[in-house]
């Protein structure tokens, strides 16, 4: 049994063995008791373990305690022979004299052929093993009970051995060392108890200091986690709103500073924790975003407060925040008993959030149809991690065709999901999924990688004046790395840069418009075109044509497809005149002959 000894019970030895004590006995005697007898060399000096009492005349201590009580348990008699101050273990073990050798330092005795540890204690910078020795000629069964009663010692038993020694008698002689230990006793239990209460308010203060928010003072997410525990349950969930209040921090920071976002949020913090009742808490959880537990009767009455706390903590009078469109927006979840989970309840909250940013509401609450719409796109979103990550998604060609000749010009790179479940999937299925995910990337990158491979298949043929154009989402274009990566994959192949077109595609997450013009710029400068697609739809505007250096424009086809009556024809006219300022030679005269997308003109990449 190996056991280390607790600090409160290496003190109370240490200052114990300057005297030796009163204790449980075991007899001792020259001739052995009737029965089955186990011979035991004892430690006259391991006090308060094992010691031998010169007026009792017996071994003193823990193990005489625990051979004592073994006796009656088993019937064996366990004796000491050969009892007396002198320690005359190793030659009784040499001598075979004995089968146990009692409590000694592991190391001191030797022609053992087991030994059991008892304890252990650190003593001037060295550890100290107490051990139980066995000799050759003990019995494997008593073998067997002895190491299970000493295995069976807890702690706490050692412990009240050893104060119970403090507490028995001694011989009048040594009343003096008592007192004098019993007094340093005394004084090291008052100091461990000062050092205890010390402590335990130094620990209460930090588990305090934990659960604050160090920039608005109120709780962290810890605090809302134990205030949550305590305050919704089985009982009183039904009563419960949970909100997740958040604001666009990072774009506070860009343009108005740190300090101003601070500012906010501690206004906000002070907003949420101040104008609630007694039962509602709230907590900063993240940078610019909060959590708030508030009770309502009703679902009509939690809307109004949830009106007048989004009135208050939009209110403040910033003109550079209107200028920015920063405003603070929520997602409120009516507490169930399916969501009890903190982390369940605040994730269909942060549903709603994302509903009312998608819809430019200031707040939203979360329904069971928007919760199920949200776990089918996260369910659908790994399955297109999955996806990515087992080559699923192909890459077909849509190609080019001049209207009135009939010749293929180019072609436009399209991927298409081979879904194991569904079949072959277009990029309306997935692309919205992809953005949300923020995967979208992945999937441009593999096409373009497609599409460069493809070109040097080309390239040596007659289809080397063929170009293919690829899609790139803005969010993509934003990335910092996004040039590094590209040219990392253009450069395993061998192909003319000019025939590959790069589209920029109409989305509104652009995350830096001036990274993505400079990754454009550098793309541009490193021998690839640049498209602009649907010009005149979604995001896609007139101030793209001035930041973008754009070598293509593709028209939407909404505004090509109504140009058959003479004003639409007029109206058309300014869009040709952009083509020529904006385009290319090539590619203006391509546009002119207004080239346009047969049905049949989507084949497999080969």
């Amino acid at each position: 049994m190996k056991r280390t000894l607790s600090w409160t019970v290496t003190l109370v030895m240490l200052l114990a063995t300057a005297t030796v004590w009163a204790f449980g006995a075991v007899g001792s005697t020259e001739e052995p008791a009737a029965g089955q007898t186990v011979y035991i060399a004892g430690n006259p000096d391991l006090y308060p373990i094992e010691y031998y009492d010169s007026e009792m005349k017996s071994y003193q201590g823990m193990l005489p305690e625990l051979y004592a009580a073994l006796s009656e348990e088993t019937g064996i008699e366990f004796t000491y022979i050969r009892a007396g101050k002198k320690n005359q273990q190793s030659r009784m073990a040499k001598n075979k004299q004995v089968e146990i050798v009692s409590a000694h330092v592991k190391g001191q005795v030797e022609d053992l052929v087991r030994q059991t540890e008892l304890l252990s204690f650190e003593k001037d910078g060295e550890k100290i093993r107490i051990c139980v020795g066995f000799t050759s000629i003990a019995d494997e069964t008593v073998v067997a009970l002895v190491e299970k009663r000493l295995n069976a010692v807890s702690d706490g038993e050692l412990l009240q051995l050893s104060m119970g020694a403090c507490a028995r008698y001694r011989p009048a002689e040594q009343k003096i060392w008592l007192y004098a230990v019993t007094a340093l006793l005394a004084i090291a239990v008052a100091l461990m108890a000062m050092a205890l209460f010390r402590n335990r308010e130094k620990d209460r203060k930090n588990q305090s200091e934990k659960l604050v928010d160090p920039l608005t003072g109120i709780g962290n997410q810890e605090d809302f986690q134990r205030n949550y525990t305590f305050c919704i349950n089985t009982a009183t969930f039904s009563l419960y709103y949970i909100a997740y209040v958040a604001i666009e921090i990072e774009k506070i920071k860009t343009y108005l500073g740190t300090a101003e976002a601070e500012r906010i949020q501690k206004y906000a913090a002070n907003v949420l924790t101040s104008t609630g009742s007694d039962s509602d808490f709230a907590a900063r959880i993240g940078d610019g975003t909060f959590a708030l537990a508030f009770q309502a009767p009703s679902r009509a009455q939690a809307e109004e407060r949830m009106t007048e706390w989004m009135r208050q903590l939009n209110g403040l009078e910033d003109e550079a925040l209107r200028e920015y469109r920063v405003m603070f927006v929520a997602g409120v979840f009516p507490m169930d008993s399916a969501n009890l989970p903190m982390e369940s309840a605040l994730l269909n909250a942060r549903h709603g959030y994302d509903y009312a940013v998608k819809y430019k509401r200031t707040f939203a609450f979360a329904d069971a149809k928007m919760i199920n719409s949200e776990t089918v796109k996260a369910r659908l979103q790994r399955k297109l991690r999955d996806a990515i990550k087992n080559n699923e998604f192909k890459m077909y060609l849509q190609f080019i065709v001049d209207a009135r000749t009939g010749e293929i010009r180019g072609a436009e790179a399209l991927s298409h999901w081979q879904n194991p479940e569904e079949g072959m999937l277009s990029a309306g299925r997935y692309i919205e999924s992809m953005l949300s995910a923020g995967i979208v990337d992945q999937l441009d990158l593999f096409i373009f990688e497609e599409v460069c491979k493809q070109l040097e298949r080309w390239a040596f043929t007659d289809k080397s004046q063929l170009w293919i154009s690829c899609n790139f989402t803005r969010m993509t274009i934003s990335q910092t790395g996004f040039v590094a990566q590209v040219e990392d994959i253009a450069g395993r192949y061998s192909f003319d840069r000019s025939r590959l077109v790069m589209e920029l595609t109409e989305d509104s997450l652009t995350d830096d418009q001036a990274v993505a013009y400079q990754n454009v710029m550098t793309c541009k400068n490193n021998g690839f075109q640049i498209a602009l697609d649907d010009l005149g739809s979604g995001y896609s505007s007139f101030i793209d044509l001035c930041e973008y250096p754009v070598d293509l424009i593709k028209i939407d086809r909404h505004i090509v497809a109504k140009s058959v009556t003479p004003r639409e024809t007029l109206c058309w006219k300014p869009w040709r005149s952009l083509l020529t300022i904006w385009g290319s030679r090539y590619w203006e005269k391509a546009w002119r002959r207004r080239w346009k997308t047969p049905t049949s003109g989507r084949l497999a990449a080969t």
